[in-house]
This record gives C-alpha cells, sequence and structure tokens, in this order.
C-alpha cells in the first residue's frame, strides 16, 4: 500500500495536464485514489459502462435511419400510386376483339383497377403525419460522467481539455499505480519543523479527519458510479422501446399493406399466363396483342419490387420441386402426385419476405414465408408403383 501525502498537487505531464495558460488545476490526491478504488471495487463497471454506450449509439443511428426512412417510404409509395393510375388509365382494352377474348382482358382490368385502388391507399395508411417516436432521455457520456465526479471532489468545473485527460484515467485507472501519476507539489512553505513539534495526539485527529474524508470521498463516487449506470440503463431501455416500435411499424405496413398488393397482381398474372397459354395452343392471331396487353402486370410487379429492394427486403420465392424447408416455407395444402418426391414443393402461391439487414436487433428478418403447396404421397402407393414399374422392366429386358 503507498502511503500518500495529504498536501494539494499540481497535475502536470503524462496522466493529468492543464496548459499552465489556462491556469493551474489542483486536485488532491485523495481524491484520485477514491476513484480509483471504487473503480477496482466495481469491476463490471467500465465494461458495463462502455456496452451501454456502444449500444445506446447504435440504436440511436438506427433510429435517426428509421426516421429518413420512412421519409423515403413516404416518396416510394407516392410514385409507386401515381404510376399504377397511370398505367392504368393506358390499359384500355381494344373494343375490336372477339368478344371471349375482350371479356376476359376486361376482367383482368377489373382485377388491376383493384389493385390501383389499394396503391392509392398507401400513403395514407402508412399514415406520415404520424409522429416517430425519438430519443427521449439522453445517457451519461463519459464527458458528463468525468465532470460529476471531478466537481464532487473539487468544485471546479471541469474544461474540455482537462475532460478529456480525466476521462482517459477514469477508464484505465484501475489499471494505474497511483504512484506512477505524474504529481508535482506545490511550492509551500516548508512544514517538517512544524510536524517535528507537533503532538501526536493532533496528528491522530488529522488522521482520523483524512480518513472520514476518505470514505465520503468513495461514498460519493461510488453513488456516482451506480447512478450512472441506472439512468443509462434506463435511458437504454426506452430507446430499445421506441426503436422497436418503429421497426414493427415498418415491418406492419410493408406485409399488411403493401405485399397484398403485389399479390393481388401476383394472382392476376397467373390467370394471364393462362389464357396466353390456351390462346397459344390454337395458335390465336391475337395471341401477340393479349400478351402486350398482360406485360401491365410485369410492370406494376417491377415498381413494386423495386420499393422493396429499396429497402432491403428481398423477395422468398421457392422453385417448383424445392424440399419443403419449414422455416422459410408455409403449407397451404398437402397433395398427392407421383411426379413429385414426398415434401416436395408444387405450386407456390404467394411469395416469401425477407428483410435484408438489421431489425429486432437481428441481422435479417423474416417478414412472412413463402405460402406453397406440398406433396405427400402414400407410402403403399408408391410401393406398388415402384414394383410396377420394376418388373415392366424386367420383362422388356427379357424380349
Amino acid at each position: 500500500m503507498v502511503n500518500l501525502p495529504t498536501e494539494e498537487f499540481k497535475l502536470d505531464a503524462s496522466h493529468l495536464r492543464q496548459d499552465a495558460i489556462n491556469g493551474a488545476v489542483f486536485i488532491t490526491i485523495e481524491a484520485i485514489t477514491a476513484i480509483k478504488n471504487e473503480l477496482v471495487r466495481n469491476q463490471n463497471f467500465s465494461d458495463e459502462f462502455e456496452d451501454i454506450i456502444k449500444s445506446y449509439e447504435t440504436k440511436q443511428t438506427r433510429l435517426s435511419n428509421w426516421q429518413q426512412q420512412f421519409k423515403d417510404l413516404e416518396e416510394a409509395v407516392s410514385q409507386l400510386s401515381a404510376f399504377f393510375e397511370d398505367r392504368y388509365e393506358h390499359s384500355e382494352v381494344n373494343g375490336d376483339l372477339p368478344e371471349e377474348i375482350k371479356s376476359k382482358l376486361e376482367n383482368r382490368r377489373e382485377g388491376i383497377r383493384l389493385s390501383v385502388k389499394s396503391a392509392s391507399r398507401l400513403l395514407r395508411k402508412l399514415n406520415p403525419e404520424k409522429t416517430l417516436p425519438s430519443c427521449i432521455n439522453e445517457y451519461i457520456t463519459e464527458d458528463k460522467l468525468v465532470n460529476e465526479i471531478y466537481n464532487k471532489n473539487k468544485n471546479v468545473l471541469v474544461d474540455s481539455q482537462l475532460a478529456q485527460t480525466l476521462r482517459s484515467l477514469i477508464s484505465n485507472l484501475a489499471d494505474i499505480d497511483v504512484q506512477d501519476v505524474n504529481l508535482q507539489p506545490e511550492i509551500v512553505p516548508n512544514d517538517s519543523e512544524k510536524e517535528k513539534t507537533q503532538p501526536v495526539s493532533e496528528k491522530s485527529e488529522e488522521t482520523e479527519v483524512q480518513s472520514n474524508e476518505n470514505e465520503e470521498e468513495n461514498t460519493e463516487v461510488s453513488l456516482i458510479l451506480g447512478n450512472t449506470i441506472q439512468k443509462n440503463r434506463t435511458a437504454l431501455e426506452e430507446l430499445s422501446e421506441n426503436l422497436d416500435i418503429v421497426e414493427k411499424r415498418f415491418l406492419t405496413f410493408i406485409e399488411k399493406t403493401l405485399a397484398p398488393v403485389m399479390d393481388g397482381l401476383t394472382s392476376g398474372r397467373k390467370h394471364g399466363e393462362s389464357l396466353i397459354d390456351d390462346l397459344g395452343e390454337i395458335n390465336d392471331v391475337h395471341l401477340e396483342y393479349v400478351k402486350n396487353w398482360l406485360s401491365v402486370y410485369e410492370e406494376l410487379l417491377d415498381v413494386i419490387t423495386q420499393v422493396l429492394h429499396q429497402f432491403h427486403i428481398a423477395l422468398s420465392v421457392p422453385n417448383v420441386g424445392d424440399v419443403f424447408y419449414e422455416q422459410l416455407h408455409e403449407p397451404i395444402a398437402v397433395v398427392e402426385d407421383l411426379n413429385f418426391g414426398n415434401e416436395e414443393v408444387k405450386e407456390v402461391v404467394r411469395y416469401g419476405l425477407i428483410y435484408e439487414g438489421i431489425i429486432y436487433d437481428q441481422e435479417s428478418f423474416l417478414i412472412r414465408p413463402a405460402q406453397v403447396i406440398v406433396v405427400k404421397n402414400a407410402s403403399e402407393k408408391q410401393t406398388i408403383e415402384r414394383d410396377q414399374d420394376t418388373d415392366g422392366c424386367e420383362i422388356d429386358s427379357e424380349d
């Protein structure tokens, strides 16, 4: 244990330094010792303090980014709605078509009209007038902590330069030997003679008083550290809650409002493809016109896909024949089909959506799974069919 003097010292050079031009700064060595001892006793303080600040600053940045993302989303939705309206207005069906084809295209156009109507409601459902939550309570920074500790031990305000040096000291103080701190004593009258003649009882009283003062300093620092952690925890919790609210609002809009518009168009496109197949089988002369007219689906879906990609959302589209994967797929029907293996995807009914970025403290997030029709063949029937195929092959080989 280092025996430390009780006089005031001028801090200089490596650990604490104040330019002489700005005036001398004084702090008692007991104050440094009190801070050091409390940091040693609170070994987890520095780690938790740093972790909370890093988490807070990261989430604060994410929340600020969401503020901008919602502004960008408002603009993107407005442009999408305008494009849908314009494209619908230019999708009239040629009246010279055969009645059957004309009727089917008019039916498709009605479906597109409903999609355009849904798109026109996107901005209202996004509700940009509703203010997003923001940071309410700020955390206690290193500078604020340094000032509070310093001011409790010395009733002076720490300027920015000294705050920086004190912050460095506090962050490393648990590993620093106090005797290593470069301290230069102020030039004061030599009291050595007074000490020699000072009665032992007076020295004991001074030692006891100094000991009580050190205990008070230790208690003050301990309270400061404890209050700092508690305040920062509370600030981080409130920030996390607000961030969750914003991210949930974004995901809900994508899943419940924008994605259904895409689903309606995807379904309509499938009906259009069936019409093209039917006309292709009979080499109908109106096939090219119908193909060109139905391209409206691709144009509208491309715009939605661009918006999704702009906000880091990828489509999850399984291929027919893929093995069912429960983490990404949702089975909405199970059928038998000997052309497929068990638990293979026969049809994709609805695309899945994946957020490819940090949200809900995850590096990626499944907004919704892809809906699929899955094949499940009866094992007995499969066995019979395989046996029949095998027998047939053997007969053919003998012939």
